[in-house]
């Protein structure tokens, strides 16, 4: 299978799915992570975090922003789809099998962009959709109707360790955070340790 990652910012990935991508890339499917807004200045954290969970990661060009940050219009989707089809890092749309991206009642702008785009791509593409559980974004969600669950406690220490190396979060403690709520996930299907999702549509 293989994997399209769409995130606003370096570390959304790692936050909200790491356990999950690690599982992927051991069941030998590929993903690739496309970040749309910037890198923070994070160069070193991301390069450690794809060696850890054995993803890649791309950004999208600034230059085709409008903006200071992308905005979603028909140019930005039209851009996406030139860009990823002429990118030799990634595949096209279309040899897909899924889209991961933020859910729409996410509270920060650049996530929803990111959750509108992904409307746009797939409007005429057989690929499947699906959307991570933000923590602490999900706080506000009142349509989040969890469906799928990953158990990710073999891949647990490989996420936390991809975490911590986005050294602001971890000096914020936010990593004790992440664990306890996967933890808290687990639980629902008597786990130690999972990440959950709301799917769209699968096409296998």
């Amino acid at each position: 299978m293989r994997v399209l990652v769409i995130t606003a910012h370096a570390d959304d990935l790692e936050l909200s799915m790491g356990g999950t991508v690690r599982k992927f890339i051991e069941k030998g499917d590929v993903v690739d992570n496309v970040i749309m807004v910037d890198n923070g200045g994070r160069d070193e954290a991301i390069e450690k975090s794809t060696k850890l969970l054995g993803h890649k990661t791309v950004f999208f060009p600034k230059d085709l922003y409008e903006e200071d940050r992308p905005v979603m219009s028909s140019k930005l989707v039209a851009d996406f789809e030139e860009w990823l089809s002429q990118n030799n890092f990634t595949a096209k749309l279309k040899e897909y099998d899924l889209i991961v991206t933020h859910w729409k009642e996410d509270w920060h702008q650049d996530h929803r962009t990111c959750y509108d785009l992904v409307q746009s791509l797939k409007r005429n593409q057989p690929i499947g959709v699906m959307y991570f559980d933000a923590i602490p974004y999900n706080q506000k969600y009142t349509n989040f109707d969890i469906n799928v669950f990953f158990n990710v406690t073999n891949q647990m220490k490989a996420k936390m360790e991809a975490v911590e190396a986005f050294k602001d979060f971890y000096e914020m403690g936010l990593e004790e955070r992440i664990k306890s709520y996967n933890f808290y996930r687990g639980q629902f299907i008597k786990v130690r340790f999972a990440e959950c999702f709301k799917i769209e549509n699968m096409i296998m």
